[in-house]
């Protein structure tokens, strides 16, 4: 026991030696030779990180505030981040390089933990989802980030304007929202059509946001009309029907939209979808021609606001009075796209 008492005793001076003053000083001055030359010479970055290293192993919380000691830590904090940086980097690029989108999700991961404000990280990621549908859901949890970052001045990389990175990271929100929350989904789609790119003038994207109209508010009030439908009409249930007629005009703006910029393969699946929202809402296909051709010269309305105080116009007879919960035309993914013509709006009550 007294033989390891000494030992330890010895061990300890000699641990006390490394981390005194002088020590910390002459140190410094070993370091900063190779230090001055790390831009010219990695033998020399590597070195300056060695001498760096062995003394914050061995004297981690020796002058706390001692400016020579802060040098040292902070170098060495700064060349272990740029060599994890410079590994992760190289995956992500790899992925990036092969169109791996589940790689580029995987190793883009590890990117931001170490670079969290990278905006062309966050892009590619959101990209992801949009060119691998399997991964929409995931992909677009980076998309709010990366309009923060965009909106904010920083890189659109790989898109070249900054309105074509903010439309596609809004279109894929909305596409990650279709599904289960389809009401949510407009303001996105609404917003990805706004701005200057090419989303502005496909056919997919509001044959998209008609399915949402469809399947969130106009199938809301639909539900609601029910209870009063063979019944004399009521304020309440005319409240409910200037809603849904409300809600299907956007509806059918949207489905217009789609029509006018379908391709040839795809404009009569758009066209009879149109034409039976149409003729729920008007009773007659006068005018639908017209509409479809004057569309693309009219701004794209926002999603209404509820009407809680009944207009004073409103009549006792219904016009396109619901009688069931249409959806639309159903959302698509692929340049195929064929609206479902089976959801009807419906018809008089």
């Amino acid at each position: 026991m007294a033989a390891m008492m000494l030992i330890s005793g010895v061990v300890a001076v000699a641990q006390d030696q490394q981390c005194t003053e002088d020590n910390l000083n002459e140190t410094y001055t070993k370091w900063y030779e190779p230090y001055k030359a790390r831009d010219t010479s990695p033998q020399q970055k590597d070195l300056a990180y060695q001498i760096a290293k062995e003394y914050v192993n061995k004297c981690p919380n020796e002058f706390p505030d001692n400016p020579y000691a802060k040098a040292l830590k902070s170098y060495v904090q700064v060349y272990e981040k740029a060599q994890a940086t410079g590994k992760v980097g190289a995956d992500f690029t790899e992925a990036i390089k092969k169109l791996n989108y589940k790689d580029i999700l995987r190793t883009g991961k590890a990117y931001i933990a170490i670079d969290p404000n990278n905006s062309t990280a966050y892009l590619w990621m959101s990209l992801a989802g949009l060119s691998d549908p399997s991964l929409l859901s995931e992909a677009a949890q980076y998309a709010p980030k990366a309009i923060e970052l965009v909106e904010a001045g920083k890189s659109v990389d790989p898109y070249k304007t900054k309105d074509q990175a903010l439309a596609s990271m809004n279109y894929l929100i909305a596409k990650s929202k279709a599904a289960s929350a389809p009401t949510d989904a407009i303001a996105y789609f609404i917003k990805a059509a706004k701005y200057e790119s090419d989303l502005k003038k496909d056919a997919r994207l509001y044959n998209e946001l008609a399915a949402a109209y469809g399947a969130g508010p106009v199938a809301k009030y639909a539900e609601q009309y029910q209870p009063f439908v063979g019944k004399t009409e009521t304020n309440e249930s005319k409240l409910v029907l200037v809603n849904y007629n409300q809600a299907l005009d956007r509806q059918i703006d949207a489905m217009a939209r789609a029509t006018a910029l379908a391709d040839p393969a795809n404009k009569k699946n758009f066209m009879d979808a149109l034409t039976e929202l149409y003729k729920a809402r008007n009773k007659s296909e006068a005018g639908l021609n017209e509409l479809v051709a004057g569309i693309l010269s009219k701004p794209l309305p926002d999603m209404p606001t509820p009407i809680t105080i009944l207009p004073a116009t409103s009549t006792s007879t219904p016009v396109g009075s619901p009688t069931g919960s249409p959806v639309g035309a159903a959302p698509t993914t692929n340049t195929g796209a064929k609206p479902a013509t089976s959801n009807s709006a419906g018809g008089s009550p």
